[in-house]
């Protein structure tokens, strides 16, 4: 069940009641509402949860998706609103209504007990049972809602594999061009007017941003948070350990974070687990560099055309805190540089003051190389998935010339298909950036 995501956790999980229950217990109380989940859910032919945590298949690629995509002017970076993970749980779980329904009470040895209560007017221990009540909605609700983030989990996943199929079609074709240029031009000309697979886009994504967890998510429920934040830690552990991701451990794949990682409210295991996934890929992308050098001429130009996918995952981000924080370091170090040139520049009869720094001085630049993504080329294309029209804080400033792409699919839905529409949209759209 959803519980094997946090079962290593030792954090606790608090409603909006504010009742705090021990992690052992939550563990029983989740587990025992998610068998009448799973239950429901075969009854109205739904997904479950527990096939949702337990699956893991690889994800195919449809062949004939990479074939359309030739042609396509692909955008180099592309970033991803994962929206509607809870309205599309919503809408494949079915909702417990009526006067009769199941409530969780615990004897004193700490046993889950499962019965019917009929809810009455007058009925004696209304506080316990409200407080019991409260305790089941809670579960039910974090239950919807984890159902919703595991499928969007997995979508990520399909993502991620279907970006690297593309990145390696991508080489193949580069390599037939290679192999072309080598014969003589009447040879090649011939060859590719009767070879349509030859490609003819001229560009690849080499990087993704997937907006996981905004700065402003910290006001949904704790239970929410923490689950979210245990659900990312399973995945990042069983991306780096599973032989299924293969292309992880080949160094084919690199990831970077965005956002406070730092943020004392994130827990500590989760944080750790996400810097070691990190480290891990550039070690993994590394490696492979160094593989390759070993069996290539040292001064093969070729050496340092090595296609990588870097993943950057947004972990509480957010656009205007990520842009006052690098104003505000930029400010402070135009106030030490005047203050230290002040100091610095005295003569043997008086001091001579430097002119202050002026509004002149201040450039664009100097905040782009403050921002936490100054490393990574500003985005091309944002994603928003749910039927949302909006940015919702996310990459403010990068997002200057980017083009926007709204579809109203939720993100767990949001498949190979969709991607492809979103990318063949893209690359209709005729990009200025001011100019005519």
């Amino acid at each position: 069940m959803i519980l094997s995501c946090c079962y290593y956790s030792s954090w606790c999980f608090q409603s909006s009641s504010s009742f705090v229950v021990s992690s052992s217990r939550c563990r029983c109380l989740m587990s025992s509402t998610l068998c009448d989940v799973h239950k429901s859910s075969k009854a109205n032919n739904s997904v479950s949860i527990a096939a949702l945590i337990h699956d893991e298949t690889t994800i195919t690629t449809e062949p004939t998706i990479l074939k359309n995509l030739d042609g396509l002017l692909l955008p180099r970076h592309i970033a991803f609103i994962c929206d509607g993970n809870s309205r599309w749980s919503r809408k494949r779980m079915s909702h417990t209504s009526g006067r009769n329904q199941k409530i969780l009470t615990s004897n004193n040895d700490g046993h889950i007990i499962r019965q019917h209560q009929q809810v009455t007017a007058g009925r004696e221990e209304e506080e316990e049972e409200n407080s019991n009540n409260n305790i089941n909605r809670g579960i039910t609700s974090l239950a919807r809602s984890m159902m919703g983030h595991i499928a969007g989990a997995k979508r990520v996943v399909s993502i991620i594999n279907m970006l690297l199929s593309i990145m390696e079609e991508h080489q193949k074709q580069q390599q037939q061009r290679a192999q072309l240029s080598c014969d003589d031009e009447r040879m090649t000309t011939a060859y590719s007017d009767k070879n349509n697979n030859i490609p003819k886009n001229n560009t690849m994504i080499q990087y993704c941003t997937l907006f996981a967890f905004s700065t402003e998510n910290w006001s949904r429920p704790a239970y929410e948070i923490n689950a979210i934040f245990a659900l990312i830690e399973r995945i990042s552990r069983r991306y780096r350990y599973s032989n299924k991701f293969s292309a992880f451990h080949d160094g084919k794949v690199r990831f970077r974070l965005l956002g406070d990682i730092d943020d004392g409210r994130i827990p500590s295991s989760t944080r750790e687990e996400l810097y070691e996934l990190v480290r891990s890929s550039n070690k993994a992308c590394y490696d492979r560099i160094e593989r390759r050098r070993s069996i290539i001429d040292e001064y093969d130009d070729t050496n340092d055309d090595i296609p990588t996918l870097t993943i950057c995952l947004a972990i509480n981000y957010g656009g205007r805190a990520d842009i006052l924080r690098a104003a505000t370091e930029y400010a402070q170090s135009i106030i030490d540089a005047a203050s230290f040139s002040t100091h610095a520049t005295t003569t043997t009869t008086t001091a001579t003051t430097t002119t202050p720094p002026t509004i002149d001085i201040i450039d664009e630049n100097e905040i782009s190389k403050r921002l936490c993504t100054a490393t990574i080329p500003n985005v091309d294309l944002i994603v928003r998935t749910g039927g949302e029209c909006r940015l919702s804080n996310f990459f403010l400033w990068e997002s200057a010339y980017a083009e926007l792409y709204f579809c109203d699919t939720l993100w767990p839905d949001f498949d190979n298909v969709a991607l492809y529409d979103a990318l063949s949209w893209y690359s209709n759209r005729e990009r200025r950036f001011g100019g005519r």
